[in-house]
């Protein structure tokens, strides 16, 4: 007996106390907030300027916007339009109001266009430390794996990409359906659906998921939320711009397939492999651009027919599976793409580490675009415009993140990741056991069609 309590007293010492894993916590959050702000007015992607550009003329033109988002004022550092729903807008607009800076980099502007992406960042590691309420130690892990994920930094801080907070939006969302607060998830559903386009996929799958699992009723009622919130934000603008040129320009844009050159921020390993060949040889392989919609519509499908079949509980999982399918056959993945699929990754890998056999593997497919870092000269984004930082520069190239490398190194890294993120999705729609249940159910729909009707007297 006494030796059976000094083993309980043993185990009870060796795990982490309550206020020691609130004590890392905390550490983990204020190192990866001060990271962050300390490199955000340090560095600028191009689209940094661009934003700037975007709120200047959102101050000119108002909710007339639209119209005007593809015709470049003399202010606009490059040509490119604003092909967003509005919320990155107003968030723009409000940065401005903050920050009403006359040079498109200056690291104020930085700072300020910066900031509500980081809180993003933050708040998804908030999240993925509640997400795991029976198990304090997994809840910090996963925060930990996102907080201090290099890539996750370099998008938010560095190349200020705003992706993050249509995911914290969807990541919310997930959180409160899976609370079932059904009205609450409908309405972050839709602002991350105004945030960024491609939470459409994601999105489709969870109220398939929410059909399938929870009834018509809930299915509906997140749907109309969505609807509703949709509604809102695209009113006031449609107000002063004609509804078609709004849906053309927003939600349309991405319907006629270009090269995506540089290689070096194309993603995708179909696509990029087809660039290369273009640019190598000189081929004609865009035609082959149009394949990418068919193929998406098909893991949609499969991914369909998993939650219709198989009754997932875990809303992360359906809305990974949409993300992975988009990522996996879309013709267009940008580097800040990444950043949507990588939460998702890490909250269904440290659930089912135990029940995976290749889980452990390919659950390291979330830490895979980081190396991208490491055959790439991200110091160019702290002397391109203007405001250089030879500090920084220098602790770059110490940890040699200085290197930028030829086409092939980059076409290598896109096949590579597309390979692991499509294993990833065949784990865990079981495509040979999918197959095998179709056709199953298949037969037996035969079966009873042949005795209700060949067989018939």
């Amino acid at each position: 007996m006494a030796l059976r309590m000094d083993c309980r007293n043993i185990v009870a010492l060796t795990r982490p106390s309550r206020d020691f894993s609130f004590t890392l916590s905390l550490l983990v959050f204020v190192v990866s907030a001060s990271i962050r702000f300390a490199l955000a007015p340090l560095a600028a992607g191009s689209d940094v300027g661009q934003f700037w550009a975007f709120a200047k003329t959102f101050q000119i033109y108002g909710l007339d916007f639209y119209n005007h988002n593809d015709v470049p004022l003399e202010f606009w550092p490059y040509g490119w339009p604003y092909c967003y729903p509005p919320i990155w807008l107003l968030l723009l607009a409000l940065s401005y109001f903050l920050a009403p800076v006359s040079e498109a980099y200056s690291p104020a502007w930085r700072l300020v266009v910066k900031a509500p992406i980081i809180v993003a960042d933050l708040s998804i590691g908030f999240i993925l430390l509640r997400m795991f309420p029976e198990n304090r130690r997994l809840g910090l892990i996963a925060s930990s794996l996102w907080l201090l994920n290099p890539w996750s930094i370099y998008i938010s801080s560095i190349f200020g990409q705003f992706d993050a907070i249509s995911v914290v939006f969807l990541f919310s969302s997930v959180y409160m359906f899976e609370s079932k607060r059904t009205i609450s998830g409908g309405v972050l559903s839709g602002l991350a659906l105004m945030t960024k386009q491609y939470a459409l996929f994601p999105i489709c799958l969870i109220l398939l998921s929410l059909l399938r699992e929870r009834g018509l009723r809930h299915a509906l009622t997140a749907l109309l939320t969505v609807v509703s919130v949709f509604v809102a934000f695209t009113v006031p603008f449609s107000l002063t711009t004609a509804f078609r040129r709004y849906v053309e320009t927003v939600w349309l844009v991405r319907l006629n397939p270009y090269y995506p050159n540089p290689l070096c921020y194309s993603f995708n390993g179909i696509f990029s492999l087809l660039t290369y060949l273009h640019n190598l040889y000189g081929w004609d392989t865009l035609q082959y651009f149009e394949t990418s919609f068919i193929l998406l519509v098909s893991l949609l499908v499969a991914s369909g027919i998993h939650i219709m079949l198989r009754r997932p509980s875990d809303y992360d999982q359906v809305a990974l599976l949409g993300i992975l399918s988009l990522l996996i056959t879309f013709w267009l993945v940008n580097p800040q793409y990444l950043v949507a699929f990588i939460p998702f990754m890490i909250v269904d890998g440290v659930r089912n580490l135990k029940y995976r056999k290749w889980t452990k593997a390919l659950f390291l497919t979330a830490f895979v675009p980081s190396v991208w870092l490491w055959v790439f000269d991200v110091s160019l984004w702290f002397r391109l415009y203007g405001f250089s930082n030879e500090a920084a520069i220098r602790l770059l190239q110490l940890l040699r993140l200085t290197s930028y490398r030829s086409d092939i190194y980059y076409l290598a890294f896109s096949v590579v990741l597309s390979c692991l993120l499509a294993s990833y999705f065949l784990l865990i729609i079981k495509l040979k056991v999918l197959i095998l249940e179709l056709f199953k159910i298949g037969r037996q729909l035969f079966k009873q069609l042949s005795e209700r009707f060949l067989f018939r007297r």
